[in-house]
């Protein structure tokens, strides 16, 4: 089946003409006609060229208003001219090599389909390298972008963009052609797409197709009023017009294309890590990325991925996140949300679910996430967690504890177990202190527990550590190792894999057998100098650099081939209103 492409003419001789001519180089052999509209050009030597082209090309046909007709009735006369599938092409365009073939492919993957859009540098919600935005032709080199390889292939619009449609005629027959109301132009495209979605079709964006647009050649000085004056017919005609293409806008199906053009075309290259370490968004720099921690920004240009390296607990923070062409969640994340509130646990499973993958740094951890039976779509990556160094103040000569969720009974039996360290201490000098991690409360609940615990502390050796959440804890812990601290902690998780019998474990012993533990950390010194340097060799394993490695490479990957399920799903997340999943 071929298909006919229909041009409306007006002004400027030399791009129609370059215009129709990029239509006969690169139509292949599913072009039929090229039917050239003259609408009464007032331009001197435009029928000349015109009848040119028809002379030299026998697919070239040229037909000629005794009248200017605007816009749309041009279009409809163009389109009443053809009987099967059309395109309605802007003669301020180029079309480049492969269009016509996947418009039509993309147009034939189903009978609801009424209109396929390509890509361009210049048409709103199919412009690309950015979003809505406006470049120059020679800014997209159509052989930098590996149309070819484009994930996903399709989009589905909530409306048409007019410099190029695709028109399927089964849809024309559905629902006529242009509405004439729309008089010279403007919108006339979006009033038809809205129809034809009122009838169950959809308007789909190729992203496998580029055509070039320069824009408003035809109407010039005129735009903004025909514009306004049409855009206020159209929302009165379809009130949920705007909150469609808004609603459309905010999530990352828009997005999709633009930031894989502009990753292939060399631009920024944005990623945001909530709750990572500095040497790792400084890593990511380092990589060619622009890394930034902290939660995405919320309006600005999108980043291409997000990697959440905390717990997600407020509604705010959710959809921040969810501000980013593509999720990444860190394992350890969702078993510290686990361990928390239900808020907590709601939201980052659900960012989890929508990520394109979810990093684990252990074994253990891996095995861990697969006991909670959670639907996770996306890849399972392999990240070491990035080390941030030693906690301030650290050296050996002290515990670093770490207290899971909200800890009641291990900080008991933690505090007893130290208390009875210190009553029983032999060894020269004081006791080594202890610094806790890891229970939510703060510094106060720790006290009110140390009192009721009976135990005695150091002036300043017994403290909270506010910046050790558990999810942090691996990293943390093989740095005070390698500093040569003890390490006290529940047997959970990947510390087991990581420290083996290095530390001091509070599951599974009593206060006694715990103290007995802390006195063998303490007083041997073997023990001591052996854990350092495993915690040496493995904090090196979870250094920074090697956590951007693989970061890197995912993120790459994720915009250059997005798995689609967990593009949908977080597509839907965005679509959701609040913002935030259902309980």
């Amino acid at each position: 089946m071929t298909v006919d492409v229909v041009v409306p003419v007006y002004r400027d001789v030399a791009m129609t003409v370059a215009c129709a001519r990029s239509v006969l180089a690169h139509g292949g052999p599913r072009l039929g006609r090229v039917l050239l509209l003259d609408d009464a050009s007032p331009e001197p030597g435009m029928a000349e060229a015109l009848a040119g082209l028809s002379a030299s090309e026998a697919r070239v046909e040229v037909f000629r208003n005794a009248r200017n007709l605007g816009f749309v009735r041009t279009a409809n006369r163009g389109l009443s001219l053809s009987r099967g599938d059309v395109v309605l092409l802007n003669s301020d365009t180029r079309v480049t090599p492969g269009w016509l073939d996947e418009l039509a492919a993309v147009a034939g993957l189903s009978e609801r389909v009424a209109a396929v859009v390509p890509l361009s540098n210049n048409a709103t919600l199919c412009a690309v390298p950015e979003f809505c935005g406006d470049a120059r032709p020679e800014e997209v080199p159509v052989e930098a972008l590996r149309l070819q390889e484009a994930e996903p292939r399709v989009t589905e619009l909530p409306t048409g963009v007019g410099f190029c449609l695709y028109l399927a005629r089964r849809a024309l027959e559905l629902l006529g052609p242009l509405d004439p109301a729309y008089g010279r132009g403007y919108h006339e495209e979006n009033d038809w797409c809205a129809r034809a979605r009122g009838r169950g079709l959809s308007i789909l964006r190729a992203n496998r197709a580029l055509v070039y647009h320069v824009g408003s050649v035809s109407f010039g000085a005129e735009r903004v009023a025909l514009d306004r004056f049409n855009a206020e017919r159209l929302v009165r005609r379809y009130p949920d017009y705007l909150e469609a293409n808004r609603a459309f806008a905010e999530g990352p199906a828009a997005h999709v294309a633009a930031l894989r053009a502009a990753w292939l075309l060399g631009r920024p290259r944005r990623a945001w890590l909530l709750g990572e370490p500095p040497a790792l968004v400084e890593a990511l720099r380092g990589r060619g990325l622009e890394a930034n921690a902290g939660l995405p920004p919320a309006t600005g240009p999108w980043p291409h991925a997000c990697l959440v390296g905390r717990p997600v607990t407020d509604g705010d923070t959710f959809r921040r996140v969810l501000r980013a062409g593509h999720l990444f969640v860190r394992g350890e994340a969702v078993l510290e949300a686990e361990r928390g509130s239900a808020e907590a646990r709601r939201l980052t499973r659900a960012l989890a679910g929508a990520a394109q993958a979810v990093t684990v740094s252990t074994d253990a951890a891996e095995v861990e996430l697969q006991r909670l039976g959670l639907h996770l779509p996306g890849a399972w990556l392999r990240v070491p967690g990035a080390c941030p160094g030693a906690p301030a103040g650290e050296a050996g000569g002290r515990f670093v504890a770490a207290v899971q969720g909200d800890g009641r009974g291990e900080l008991e039996l933690l505090l007893q177990a130290y208390a009875l360290f210190r009553a029983r201490w032999s060894g020269p000098g004081e006791a080594p202190g202890l610094l806790v991690g890891g229970a939510s409360e703060g510094a106060e609940r720790v006290a009110g527990v140390q009192r009721a615990a009976g135990a005695v502390p150091v002036r300043g050796a017994l403290g909270f550590l506010a910046p050790v959440p558990t999810w942090a804890w691996p990293a943390e812990a093989l740095a005070a190792a390698a500093a040569g601290t003890a390490v006290i902690a529940p047997r959970a998780g990947c510390l087991p894999e990581l420290l083996g019998d290095g530390a001091a474990w509070t599951s599974g012993w009593g206060a006694p057998a715990l103290s007995e533990q802390m006195a063998r950390l303490a007083q041997d010194a073997a023990v001591r100098r052996a854990l350092a340097e495993a915690g040496a060799v493995r904090a090196c394993a979870l250094d920074a650099g090697g956590a951007a490695a693989p970061l890197a490479v995912a993120f790459e990957r994720a915009v250059l081939a997005p798995a689609e399920g967990p593009l949908s799903l977080h597509a839907g997340l965005c679509a959701g209103g609040a913002g935030t999943p259902r309980a």
